[in-house]
């Protein structure tokens, strides 16, 4: 939601600056936070994913899979 709000900020932001309302460092500035909230969000759901897999290895939940053999012929 963070990542969402400070992308929604940056398009106002844009739009601020094509009215002359707002100078071009400031826009840059905004997009640059949206992309690093952005970036921040996804590496959370990443470590998420990746202790989520940890922990359902852990309890055999999910077993490593099986060696791939060739087909018979």
């Amino acid at each position: 939601q963070v990542a969402e709000s400070a992308e929604e900020t940056a398009a106002l932001s844009r739009r601020a600056y094509a009215a002359g309302e707002q100078p071009l460092v400031a826009v840059l500035q905004v997009q640059r936070q949206a992309r690093e909230a952005r970036t921040a969000a996804e590496l959370a759901l990443i470590d998420v994913l990746q202790a989520n897999a940890r922990l359902m290895l852990r309890s055999q939940a999910l077993l490593p899979a099986p060696p791939l053999t060739q087909p018979a012929r």
